[in-house]
């Protein structure tokens, strides 16, 4: 998580940077969710 994109072209900023900082966080919540641990049914 840098502060690099914003020193790009402003004409390329917007659509691919964008695209890809979304795809990033999508690929983190994923392996969020897929590294939690699934829950336990309750003990009767």
């Amino acid at each position: 998580m840098g502060g690099d994109w914003i020193l790009l072209d402003p004409s390329h900023r917007d659509l691919p940077t964008h695209a890809a900082v979304l795809s990033r966080a999508a690929r983190a919540a994923d392996a969020f969710m897929a590294d939690a641990p699934a829950p336990t049914p309750p003990h009767g």
